[in-house]
């Protein structure tokens, strides 16, 4: 199995878990509730993880820029930010849960995974070894990804990683929101956690 066909098969896992805690038999004013200040949304969930992978397939370097900076997306979603969320304040929160367009940002969500498939299928096994060029990741960060809120530490993680590294990132980053804050905070709206049967077998 070649690296391209592992990441895919764990992507559909994933794909299929944010479907179901996020947003099966979710309203949106459900989707707006943020249990307390030390919590996010679950559309704030389905933005992040999101604008998150959008910037891990555009650090490929494949020429392709971010979904959210082509087709308008950014008037779309009814928020003007272009951040990936990781900084936002709590009023920033609030601000977010109060004007996002649920609709709009499921449907950025299956643009960004149509170019994610392009992008992936059409990587070579060797590429994944290579380090992000410096200039490149510049160039995306001059977008606006990180935020304005003290980033300099945020900048540094995410520096100096191969392509490899930012692949792999779109599942743990994922895995890591879905299966903790995601399942809480469904919990929280009085709907089941889990609302699938965890046999894959």
């Amino acid at each position: 199995m070649d690296a391209q066909t592992f990441f895919l098969l764990q992507y559909d896992v994933v794909r299929m878990l944010a479907d179901e805690l996020l947003l099966v038999g979710i309203d949106d004013d459900q989707l707006r509730y943020a249990p307390g200040a030390n919590h996010h949304s679950l559309i704030w969930l389905l933005w992040h993880i999101t604008r998150w992978e959008d910037v891990a397939i555009t650090m490929l370097g494949h020429g392709l820029p971010q979904v959210l900076l082509d087709k308008n997306w950014v008037e779309r979603l009814g928020c003007e930010r272009r951040d990936m969320g990781g900084l936002m304040t709590v009023e920033e929160c609030q601000a977010f849960n109060a004007t996002i367009d649920p609709v709009e940002v499921r449907a950025y969500r299956q643009d960004v995974e149509l170019r994610t498939r392009l992008v992936v299928e059409s990587l070579r096994s060797e590429e994944l070894d290579d380090m992000v060029p410096e200039n490149h990741f510049q160039q995306v960060l001059a977008t606006g990804v990180l935020g304005g809120h003290n980033a300099i530490w945020l900048e540094r993680f995410l520096q100096h990683r191969s392509r490899g590294w930012w692949l792999s990132s779109i599942i743990w980053h994922q895995s890591a929101y879905l299966l903790g804050e995601a399942a809480f905070v469904r919990h929280q709206t009085g709907l089941p956690s889990h609302p699938f049967p965890f046999n894959m077998g």
